[in-house]
């Protein structure tokens, strides 16, 4: 892994936390709910989204087990699971926020990262 990733950068971080608020509030806020008009799903996928975000930049800023990993993947998949079920349009924008969370975590900054 590139040293550069490993160690905590303050501005790093800021720069990636704010754009992965911002990003995720457009899609929620201005794409979601305007077509779906669904209040029930806004937070939670904030949520997901700043959670997912954080413990992906947790895991390329220090040296974790990757055990440690998997298991808080099972975790989140047992979460999953019994919890109500959520319809496949949602689901679809659940995807994308957690998805939005870890990009924006890991990838690798360059000239062109927008």
């Amino acid at each position: 892994m590139d040293e550069q990733l490993l160690g905590f950068n303050l501005n790093d971080f800021l720069f990636r936390t704010i754009f992965d608020i911002i990003t995720t509030i457009i899609i929620v806020r201005f794409i979601y709910y305007p077509n779906h008009k669904n209040k029930d799903f806004l937070f939670t996928f904030i949520l997901f989204n700043v959670t997912i975000f954080f413990l992906c930049y947790l895991f390329i800023t220090t040296k974790i087990e990757l055990g440690f990993a998997f298991g808080l993947f099972a975790v989140f998949s047992m979460i999953r699971y019994r919890t109500v079920t959520i319809p496949v349009r949602e689901m679809g924008y659940f995807f994308i926020c957690v998805a939005l969370g870890i990009v924006n975590a890991v990838m690798v900054f360059g000239d062109n990262y927008l």
